[in-house]
C-alpha cells in the first residue's frame, strides 16, 4: 500500500495492512446540515452505497456535520492513519469545496486541503495520519472515541 502524500504523519510505504471500513452509527456532536427527509442525520448516510434520495446538505461556508462510528473490535498493533470518506456533489453554479473533519477529544481538525466538488457524485477522502488531539499515532481507544464528518470549505 503506497499512501503517497495522503496526510501528515503518513509513511510512503507501509507494506501489507488490514483496512477496516466503518459506517456512521450515531449523530455526532455537531449537525449543521439539513436532511433530505426525517430528522436523523446519520441514517441518511450510513449505507454502504450512496443513495440519491437520502443525504444531508449545506451550502453555508463553515457548516460542519459530524458522525459517530461503530467501534473497532480488534486491537491492531499499529494504526497507520484514518481515512474519512464521503460521496458528495454540488448542485449550484460556481466552485464548491469541502474538507473532511475529525473531532478527537476537544480538538476539531480538518484534512488540510480543500476537496473540490463537481456536479457528479464523487467519492471524497481526507486522511488523518495521526490523532489531531495528541499529534501521536491513533490507538483503538482514540479511534473509537473520535467523530468524523465534513465541513463546507468554499
Amino acid at each position: 500500500w503506497d499512501t503517497g502524500n495522503d496526510g501528515p504523519g503518513m509513511p510512503s510505504w507501509v507494506g501489507d495492512v488490514r483496512v477496516d471500513s466503518c459506517l456512521p452509527n450515531g449523530e455526532g456532536s455537531t449537525q449543521n446540515f439539513t436532511t433530505s427527509a426525517g430528522s436523523s442525520h446519520y441514517t441518511l448516510v450510513n449505507g454502504a452505497s450512496p443513495e440519491a434520495e437520502n443525504y444531508v446538505q449545506s451550502a453555508t461556508l463553515g457548516d460542519v456535520e459530524l458522525f459517530q462510528f461503530s467501534n473497532m473490535l480488534h486491537t491492531p498493533s499499529q494504526i497507520f492513519g484514518v481515512m474519512a470518506t464521503c460521496a458528495a456533489l454540488k448542485d449550484d453554479a460556481g466552485s464548491r469545496s469541502i474538507r473532511m473533519k475529525c473531532k478527537s477529544g476537544a480538538t476539531i481538525a480538518d484534512n488540510g486541503t480543500d476537496l473540490t466538488l463537481s456536479t457528479s457524485r464523487t467519492r471524497i477522502k481526507g486522511v488523518f495520519g495521526v490523532n489531531p488531539n495528541t499529534g501521536t499515532p491513533w490507538t483503538k481507544d482514540s479511534f473509537n472515541a473520535a467523530e468524523f464528518g465534513v465541513t463546507v470549505a468554499v
